[in-house]
């Protein structure tokens, strides 16, 4: 990882930030579907989900940067679309300022220090049960909190909090959910986690599930 430009003016605004930066118009509090075309004349936020989109535009509206943007249009995707902006997991930011400076981040997870070579493997050297994908041999160190941190600890303007506190609403208030049908499609890789499913999203009979 190179060292972050000290550059925090607010030049940064006009900033192309490729991990989430700048902004489209925000729409009312309704399920997501479709694609819709967004001009903007001087920045625009993109991401996987409009209320992520939405939370990154109101910083910049509010004065913040394109590094702030995206810290919070990330933090809100682990909210709105979780697998698309997991802070359990981890990525990447690369950014490129008006100054021309470029810098990158790299926060992608990470093995734990006790892991080995040959933990998934069985005696004769196959992958036990799928272990390097499924149960807990599987899960990384995560870095998305840290990397989203130390990005903003350089070319961030605005407060930390000032950035979570939208993905803490988004939580507390509850979303509107578009994911029924693929919900639908993915129950059969979720039968056999069953309590998860159960608890997560549906009602379940001995012979039924209902979403």
């Amino acid at each position: 990882m190179t060292n972050p430009p000290s550059v925090k003016s607010r030049s940064l605004r006009s900033a192309v930030a490729l991990a989430a930066a700048a902004a489209i118009v925000a729409a009312p509090l309704t399920a997501q579907s479709g694609r819709t075309p967004a001009p903007a004349r001087h920045s625009m936020v993109t991401s996987s989900h409009y209320l992520a989109s939405a939370v990154g535009t109101d910083v910049l509206r509010k004065g913040g940067n394109a590094v702030d943007a995206a810290v919070a249009t990330a933090l809100a995707l682990a909210v709105t679309l979780p697998f698309a902006g997991n802070i359990g997991g981890g990525g990447f930011m690369v950014y490129h300022g008006a100054d021309g400076k470029a810098t990158t981040f790299n926060f992608r997870e990470k093995a734990p220090l006790a892991a080995t070579a040959t933990m998934y493997l069985n005696d004769t050297g196959a992958v036990r049960n799928n272990s390097n994908h499924e149960g807990l041999l599987s899960v990384g160190v995560p870095g998305t909190v840290a990397g989203l941190a130390l990005a903003h600890q350089g070319l961030g303007s605005r407060p930390w909090k000032e950035l979570v506190q939208p993905a803490v609403d988004l939580a507390e208030k509850g979303i509107p959910l578009s994911m029924k049908k693929k919900i639908s499609r993915e129950i059969p890789n979720w039968v056999t986690r069953p309590a998860t499913l159960a608890s997560t999203f549906c009602a379940m009979g001995p012979n039924r599930m209902e979403i």
